[in-house]
C-alpha cells in the first residue's frame, strides 16, 4: 500500500514540476510555491523524518494555503507568508516524530 502512496505523491509532484518547466501558463506564483513545499515535504518523508502518510494532508494544505496569499507579492513573499501556516505543521511532525 505504501508503494501506491509514493506513486501518487511522485506523480503529482513530478507532473506539476514538469508543468512548471514546460508550460509558461502554469507558472503562477502560488503554483511555484506549492511545488516547492511538495518537494520539501517529499524530502522529509523520503528521509524518514515523518511518515509518508502525512503527505495525504500536507500536500492539499500546501496547495490551498499559497492560493490564499497569492496577492501578497513575489514568490518569496508568498513562500514566507505560507510558512506561517505550513511551517508549524511540518515542524510539529518533525518535533514529535510524526509516526
Amino acid at each position: 500500500m505504501i508503494y501506491v502512496l509514493w506513486a501518487a505523491v511522485l506523480f503529482f509532484a513530478g507532473s506539476w514540476t514538469l508543468g512548471l518547466l514546460m508550460n509558461p501558463r502554469m507558472r503562477l506564483k502560488s503554483t511555484i510555491v506549492t511545488v516547492l513545499y511538495w518537494w520539501i515535504c517529499v524530502g522529509f518523508a523520503a528521509t524518514s523524518q515523518f511518515s509518508p502518510w502525512h503527505l495525504l494532508w500536507l500536500m492539499p494544505l500546501s496547495l490551498v494555503v499559497p492560493m490564499l496569499f497569492m496577492m501578497a507579492g513575489s514568490v518569496v513573499v508568498i513562500f514566507i507568508a505560507s510558512a506561517i501556516i505550513i511551517g508549524p505543521a511540518i515542524g510539529a511532525l518533525l518535533y514529535f516524530g510524526g509516526a
